[in-house]
This record gives structure tokens, sequence and C-alpha cells, in this order.
């Protein structure tokens, strides 16, 4: 039977475009995948890492395609694209069974929602980082301990942060990781201060300082001298605390960090205040405004800004703080980075409504004092016309009685 032409020529293009697929078919295994792949690796482009992602075939391609085209939106500063992205590496990776490279994955997911300030989101990647790496008997477990104990520290969870610092410590040392080891104690000194148990903190500080002297670990030396200042500071020890800030800002000055001096010129100038210098801490918190730049979003140059502000000291803008051109500049079209200029910029009010009532609280204070002066003032006061009275009225007395008896 005679097909009709229509589809004879149906077929005979099926036939065609089955023999042509093998050179053009983006379909088939590889076909065009690594070139183009190492293309986007090298270029790290996002139309280049975007074509990789169409030529993947397999689970496995899929993922490190994936896993290329969040890492360079990472580096972009574009948090939200990058986590999509991630977020479809480590379904891939998972159907593929590579859970080496899905671990991974889950780790740098968990870093970007901590850095974003999600901490709930972290915890949940960096668990499941744990769980895979524990499977694997891989010695970067140790790492994923130390994120947990960070992000559970963020939550408020003290015991749970300190749990996994010590476990990442002991993983550290039999790993001959020393640094990582003086890091882990460093962070649970840091977790110490921070529930006002000092003596526990300073101890846990000075183990650390010990391994990071050993190793002249010049990072480590500067922040944890200027958090050992910090302490004493909150414990009113102010020469000691004087002692180790002055270490770390040498240390911190040679190494011209602007990020690492902010903490310690901030300290500083709690430190001249705790003196009653208010000159010297206009100085320092001065000095740590200005080493302030956008996106490094620090506790301490919140204080610094917020003591400035209040004082009304000099202009903001001039410190090269404007919250303005920030905005303008550098956080445009980027809602991650939104919400941490707006959580910035919260914590700033916060500062500032906390300064303002102290300020207040101190004011009616000083209210209450003088309306208790004035009280006993008035009740010494009608003692006294009480008292002076009296003291007329029998002296009348006496009079009358005297004159009574001269008659």
């Amino acid at each position: 039977m005679k097909l009709p032409v229509y589809l004879s020529a149906l077929v005979l293009f099926s036939i065609l475009f089955c023999y042509r697929a093998p050179g053009k078919s983006t379909n088939e295994p590889g076909e065009g995948f690594e070139s183009e792949y190492d293309n986007a690796y090298k270029s790290l482009a996002i139309p280049d890492a975007q074509r990789a992602v169409s030529l993947a075939h397999t689970s496995y391609q899929k993922g490190k395609a994936y896993h290329l085209l969040g890492y360079i939106y990472r580096n972009k500063g574009d948090y939200i694209q990058a986590t999509k992205q991630f977020l479809k590496a480590e379904s891939a990776y998972h159907r593929a069974d590579a859970k080496a490279l899905q671990a991974d994955i889950c780790e740098k997911l968990g870093v970007i929602f901590y850095k974003t300030l999600n901490y709930r989101n972290s915890l949940l990647f960096y668990n499941k980082t744990l769980h895979l790496r524990k499977e694997l008997n891989s010695p970067k477990k140790a790492d994923t301990m130390f994120n947990i104990g960070l992000s559970y520290h963020k939550l408020g969870r003290y015991d749970s942060a300190v749990t996994y610092l010590f476990a990442a410590a002991d993983e550290y040392e039999a790993q001959g990781k020393d640094e990582d080891v003086s890091d882990a104690l460093h962070q649970v000194g840091f977790i110490q201060h921070d529930i006002e148990d000092y003596d526990k903190a300073i101890s846990y500080y000075l183990k650390s300082l010990d391994i990071a002297t050993q190793l002249q670990d010049t990072t480590n030396l500067a922040r944890i001298n200027n958090d050992i200042g910090m302490t004493y500071l909150a414990t009113g020890n102010l020469p000691a605390a004087e002692v180790y800030l002055g270490r770390s800002l040498a240390i911190k000055t040679a190494m011209q960090d602007s990020a690492l001096l902010i903490s310690t010129y901030s300290n500083l100038g709690e430190l001249a205040l705790q003196r009653g210098d208010t000159a010297t801490a206009h100085q320092y918190y001065g000095l740590a405004a200005s080493h302030w730049q956008p996106g490094n979003i620090s506790e301490h140059a919140v204080d610094a800004i917020a003591w400035l502000i209040e004082q009304q000291v000099g202009n903001i803008a001039n410190l090269s703080i404007d919250l303005a051109t920030i905005t303008r500049d550098v956080y445009a079209n980027n809602r991650e980075l939104t919400k941490m200029k707006l959580f910035f910029e919260g914590q700033l009010a916060t500062r500032l409504h906390e300064n303002q009532k102290r300020k207040a609280a101190l004011q009616a204070e000083k209210i209450k004092w003088a309306i208790g002066i004035g009280l006993v003032l008035l009740i010494l006061m009608a003692f006294g016309i009480r008292y002076y009275r009296r003291s007329r009225r029998n002296e009348r007395k006496l009079t009358m009685i005297r004159r009574i008896a001269m008659r």
C-alpha cells in the first residue's frame, strides 16, 4: 500500500533527523557540555554558565552547571539567585548520589543564610551537611560542627553552641589543625562573655591566645587581645582592658585592616567613657566610624555612630557613613543586601533609642531626687515653722505669766 505523500515526507524527515541527531542533539549525554563548562569556569560569565546548564544531560552535569552558576551569582553579591542555583545543584547532586558535592553545596547554602541573618535556615543546611559528611567520614565535618556552633550562638542557644564548638575543637586537634582549635576556643570564650561569665570567657580566650602566639597567627592575636580587653572592660578592670586593647590596636594598625580596627577603636572609646574622658571617647569613636565601610555590619560601628549622633558630634556625612549614599550606591536592586542594610539601620535606631531611654531614665532619676529633696525641705520647713510658732506661743505665755506674777 502506497503511503500518502505527506506521510512519506514525514517519515523521510524523521529518518534524516535521526541520522543527523548525533551531531546536533543537546540531549545526548555529555554532548558539548564539558567544553562549555570549562569555558564558563574560565570566564565566570553568567551567559556561558547558562549555556553549560542548557547542555547538561545527566544529573551530575546539571549539578556541576548549577553549582558554577550559583558560585558566579554569589561572587557578584546576588544571594537570591545564588541560593536558587545552589538549591537546584543540591537536588541534582542528590539524584546523582554525589554526596561529597551535595554536602559542599549544603554548606554554601548555610553560609549564605548565615550571612543574610537567617540563622534557622543556616542551621538547617549545616545539619544536612554534617549528616552527609558523617556518612562519608569526611574531615570537613569539623568545619561543619564549628558553623553549627556559630548558628546556635546567634539563635541564643548557648549550651548547644558550646557543645558543637568543643566537638569541632576535638576534631581539629585530632587532625593537627591548631589554628582552628584556637578559633573554636575563641568562640567559646565569646559565648561565655555574652552570658556574662567573664572569668570563663577570659580563661578560654587565654587558651586561644596561647595557641595563636605559638603559631604567630597575627589576625587571631589581634582579635583575641581585643576580646580579652573587651571582657576586662565589662568587669570594670580598666587597667587590664587598656593593656589588651593597646596590644590589639598595635597589631591591627600594622595590618591596616579597617574592619578589624573598628572594634578596638570602639572599645577604646568605651574605656575612655568609663574613665569620664569624653574628649578621648569622641576621638576613638570617630576613628571607629571613619573605618566603617558599606556591607560591613559591625555592632561596634553601630555603637560608635550612635554615640556620635547622640552627642551631635560633627556631620556624620563627613565620616563617610552617609546612609543615604550607601543605600543608593551599594544596596540598589539587591534584596538580601537591603535586608542587611535595614538590619544595620535597625540596630543603629535601637542603640539610639536605648541611649535616649537611658538619658530619660537618668533625667527621671534626677527629677525624683529633686522632688524627694524638695519634699524633705518642705517637711523640714513645715516642722521649722511649727516649731517657730510653738516657740513664739510659749514665749507669749511665759511673758503673760511673768506679768501676772509681777502684779
